[in-house]
């Protein structure tokens, strides 16, 4: 149905991303060198299905990977440089070795901070803060195995993922230098929609901010909590998947439902106007800016040093809360991902961690 994008994604690629999808004949794609480039090429044809049935979005963001989708649709970058860009970066990825993540369901993140900081664990990332009762960690396999019993509270649950990496934590630092580098071979323009960043939890600002921030967010955590409560701030109400499955919105009703009221209501004029202009007049050449700190939202990142897992000293509370995604949402296999568009159109990669 759409010849000019196969033609690109195989040139490319160097192989068929039809038969790796469909076909698979070497078992590859399950490999995040391949299930990068595969999920962003479904999301995009999912995206122009969208546009095609005549559904504009008014904001933009994606979950990790789907940000790259979310990019391509505001214009900032065209489908190949995604395609170059998102084929590179797991290429980097597929090099991290030693380290898993796990899901922890049914507490907030500022309690797994304090179960850490009590248990003298200092070697773990939060990854992603999917929803206020949903949060991604990272970090060394065998921490990752050993900190299951201090999440035994009634409601609670604690689910490894099937990764091969520590993803968006300290130790992928060296993956984001080197995709840093590659980066400063390619030119950004200016968004055509606003696109929220997983990084700063507000719309990019700039070309220069967008491209800069990638590699920030390879070793960083998807604040995508932060981001939906931003969106939902500034008049935000719906969103649309653009690709398989509806993982973001489930998450996204569980957001609305869980957050602190002060955290969904209206901003003043000038933020609002900020989220909705679609005019962006930043240089090129624009600074990075820092993220906004915000309390528990914040990506929790200790110095580095040689911890083993002590014994129990904090667990969780004995308490019944209402499971934001089941387990298999959390640890789902390639093809049950999702970015949102319009009202908010977005997109995540799997495990929602990638």
């Amino acid at each position: 149905k759409y010849p000019d994008v196969v033609s690109q994604e195989d040139d490319v690629l160097g192989y068929s991303i039809k038969d790796l999808c469909l076909v698979d004949p070497q078992k590859q794609l399950n490999s995040t060198q391949y299930t990068q480039p595969a999920l962003y090429v479904v999301n995009a044809l999912f995206y122009r299905e969208i546009i095609a049935s005549g559904k504009k979005p008014d904001v933009l963001a994606g979950h990790s990977l789907g940000e790259y989708n979310a990019l391509n649709a505001a214009g900032v970058i065209d489908f190949s440089t995604g395609l170059k860009l998102v084929k590179k970066r797991g290429e980097i990825m597929s090099q991290a070795k030693g380290g898993g993540m796990a899901a922890v369901l049914g507490i907030t993140s500022q309690e797994i901070k304090n179960i850490m900081d009590d248990n003298g664990i200092v070697d773990i990332d939060i990854a992603n803060f999917n929803s206020p009762l949903q949060t991604v960690i990272s970090g060394p396999s065998k921490t990752i195995g050993a900190m299951e019993k201090y999440f035994t509270g009634e409601g609670v649950r604690y689910v490894p993922l099937n990764v091969s990496a520590p993803f968006h934590s300290r130790y992928m630092d060296k993956a984001a230098q080197e995709f840093a580098e590659f980066l400063k071979t390619f030119s950004f323009s200016n968004p055509t929609i606003p696109v929220i960043s997983n990084v700063f939890a507000r719309h990019f600002e700039s070309a220069a901010e967008a491209r800069e921030s990638l590699p920030i967010q390879i070793k960083s955590a998807v604040r995508w909590c932060e981001s939906m409560q931003y969106f939902i701030r500034n008049g935000g109400s719906k969103i649309v998947e653009s690709g398989p499955g509806t993982v973001l919105s489930q998450m996204f009703e569980f957001i609305k439902k869980q957050s602190k009221k002060s955290d969904l209501e209206p901003v003043k004029t000038k933020e609002t106007k900020s989220l909705h202009e679609s005019r962006f007049t930043s240089s090129e050449n624009t600074p990075l800016q820092a993220p906004t700190k915000s309390s528990a939202l914040d990506s929790y990142s200790l110095p580095q040093q040689k911890t083993s897992v002590p014994e129990t000293k904090t667990s969780v509370p004995e308490r019944k809360i209402q499971e934001p995604l089941s387990a298999e949402k959390s640890a789902s296999p390639v093809g049950k991902n999702s970015l949102p568009v319009s009202e908010l159109m977005a997109k995540p990669p799997v495990h929602l961690a990638q």
